[in-house]
């Protein structure tokens, strides 16, 4: 029989990763609970629930880092006139409306990183985050934002179709 995932093992290992413990919400433990009994309750392999925990672990982690940067640095304290946001069903042109926005030189679009790893904050280096931050990342999105500018207008935005 395989062992399903255990919610306080997956918070302490989260604690235990970051050295933080401030979630911001003294009812996530308990609702966390709630989501891993639903994923235990899934009847997934042994494979399955090593994704799982793995996916627990960052998100948790994720989350401890955010809470922390966002005490330790003036984020909330940053202004956004004027913020869009492209929502929709699937299909219905949401990338495409998005891929045009981040093209825009006069707008910004977030980043996939910036979703995805939104702590330390960009340009900040502490610790072992370092790799995920700094000129590196700086960098790669400029290449990318070059090579996006050189391509002809339709072609960067041309949807592949399967042959």
């Amino acid at each position: 029989m395989t062992v399903g995932l255990n919610a306080d093992e997956l918070l302490a290992s989260a604690t235990a990763d970051t050295g933080l413990t401030d979630y911001a919400d003294p009812t996530l433990p308990e609702r966390f609970a709630v989501a891993v009994d639903h994923l235990n309750s899934l009847g997934m392999d042994a494979a399955g629930i090593a994704a799982a925990a793995q996916v627990c672990r960052w998100l948790l982690t994720s989350r401890l880092e955010f809470i922390e940067d966002r005490d330790r640095y003036p984020i909330a304290d940053e202004v956004i006139d004027a913020p869009m946001f492209v929502t929709g069903e699937p299909r219905s042109g949401t990338t495409l409306m998005h891929a045009m926005m981040s093209v825009d030189p006069e707008a910004r679009a977030l980043r996939f990183w910036e979703v995805m790893y939104p702590s330390p904050p960009p340009g900040l280096r502490i610790g072992r985050r370092a790799a995920r931050t700094g000129r590196r990342r700086l960098a790669r999105d400029q290449r990318q934002d070059a090579q996006v500018a050189a391509q002809p207008p339709l072609q960067r935005h041309a949807r592949r179709r399967p042959t």
